[in-house]
């Protein structure tokens, strides 16, 4: 991504993380805190198509394994 502020490229969790911490006083008074939150999970944890990936590559190129590991996520309610 590009940070035409800073002129320069920077990794897209940086750019999103600049972008939440300048909504940050506005974000309690919309009552989006939550939302907020949720993208701060995503950033720490990836989505779920990183994990996703990651299941698929520790299982040594295993779909079912991903279909399994999909399955229990919907499971747990993620």
């Amino acid at each position: 991504m590009i940070d035409f502020g800073k002129h320069r490229e920077v990794p897209l969790r940086d750019l999103i993380e600049e972008y939440l911490v300048l909504v940050d006083r506005e974000v309690d008074e919309l009552g989006s805190r939550d939302a907020i939150e949720g993208i701060r999970t995503i950033l720490a944890t990836g989505t779920g198509a990183d994990r996703q990936l990651k299941v698929f590559e520790e299982s040594n190129h295993d779909l079912k394994a991903v279909v399994d590991y999909m399955a229990a996520e919907t499971r747990a309610g993620l």
